[in-house]
């Protein structure tokens, strides 16, 4: 399942999505960046007990999660917890 979280620029999309994803328990599994051309990107593989997702921020895509549809609800609804 993939989810469009916020704009890749969007700082406190990422600081809710960071609090979100510790709360659950996932951890960095790895890290990579690059930049081509007038993109940049930011993949994070991250792990849980439940299993395991991708987070991206990349240029004029946005800032998105994959991963399995149960994992995804389940930080969505953590995310939008932390708006309140």
């Amino acid at each position: 399942m993939f989810w469009l979280v916020a704009d890749e620029q969007d700082v406190g999309a990422f600081a809710r999505l960071g609090t979100a994803l510790k709360e659950l328990g996932y951890v960095v599994d790895e890290h990579e960046w690059g930049v081509g051309g007038s993109q940049e990107l930011s993949t994070w593989e991250l792990g849980a007990p439940g299993g395991s997702i991708t987070v991206c921020a990349e240029t004029y895509m946005g800032l998105s999660v994959s991963g399995p549809p149960a994992l995804i609800a389940a930080l969505r609804e953590r995310y939008s917890a932390a708006d309140e």
